[in-house]
C-alpha cells in the first residue's frame, strides 16, 4: 500500500470498509437492471421533464440500434459535441452499449482545437445539436 493511500485510509471513520469490491459489470446493465427493477422510478430529471428508466432504455437501445445501422463498430471512436442533456445520456449509453468508444467533445471548442481532436482521435462520427 503506498504511504500516502496509508495515510487516507488511516483517517476512515471505523466503519468505513476499507476494501470495497466492485463487479465486473458493462455501464449499460446498471441502465438495463435499472429498467427491469425499477421501470416507472425517474432516471432524469431535465428542467422539470421526467423520464424513467424503462423509457430512457429504450431511446438507448433505440439509438445503439441506429448506430449499428449507420456501420459504428466495437472500438470505432463517437464523437460527441453535446451540452449536459438527456441527448448527451442516450448517446453516451448507446455507444457503451454497442462497444465503440465515447470521445467527449467540448461544445464550446474553437475551431483549432475540433481539427486537432479529430485529427488525434480518428472519429468515425461526431454527433451534435
Amino acid at each position: 500500500m503506498k504511504v500516502i493511500e496509508k495515510l487516507w485510509k488511516e483517517n476512515y471513520p471505523a466503519e468505513t470498509r476499507r476494501q470495497i469490491n466492485i463487479p465486473e459489470r458493462t455501464v449499460y446493465s446498471l441502465i438495463e437492471e435499472s429498467a427491469k427493477v425499477h421501470p416507472n422510478n425517474i432516471a432524469m430529471d431535465f428542467f422539470g421533464k421526467k423520464t424513467t428508466y424503462a423509457k430512457l432504455k429504450k431511446s438507448i437501445d433505440n439509438a445503439a440500434n441506429y448506430l449499428s445501422e449507420i456501420g459504428i463498430k466495437s472500438y470505432d471512436r463517437v464523437g460527441l459535441m453535446l451540452p449536459n442533456s438527456p441527448q448527451f445520456v442516450v448517446l453516451f449509453f448507446a455507444v457503451v452499449k454497442i462497444g465503440a468508444i465515447v470521445v467527449q467533445v467540448n461544445p464550446l471548442y474553437t475551431t483549432f482545437e475540433l481539427r486537432e481532436l479529430i485529427f488525434r482521435f480518428h472519429n468515425k462520427y461526431c454527433h451534435n445539436n
